[in-house]
């Protein structure tokens, strides 16, 4: 009969332990949602820092590329502006009105 009893009290027992993890589960699921909540709102954060981050890197990318352009841009106006003068060195050493030097 001692065996029995033994069984039957380690068997209350576990079906105590089992109620008392049960409730213990159900008391951790709003823990658990705001932990996956702070973790969700850490994650967001961390792919905003890099979204803005390589924005910032193609801007950067961008703003020397337009800088050089603009450089670019300025050498061609100043080639121009000597070639026509050159041109109408031309026209004036010819005698030919300007525009009709064709």
């Amino acid at each position: 009969m001692r065996t029995w009893r033994g069984r039957a009290s380690s068997d209350t027992t576990r079906v105590t332990d089992q109620q008392a993890a049960a409730k213990q589960d159900l008391a951790d699921p709003e823990k658990r949602v705001e932990a996956k909540s702070d973790e969700l709102k850490e994650a967001i954060q961390g792919f905003g820092t890099r979204i803005l981050m390589a924005i910032h890197g193609c801007i950067g990318t961008i703003s020397i590329r337009e800088d050089g352009a603009a450089k670019m841009a300025a050498e061609f106006e100043d080639r121009l502006m000597v070639l026509e003068r050159r041109v109408l060195e031309v026209e004036k050493r010819l005698d030919l009105p300007p525009g009709q030097a064709a």
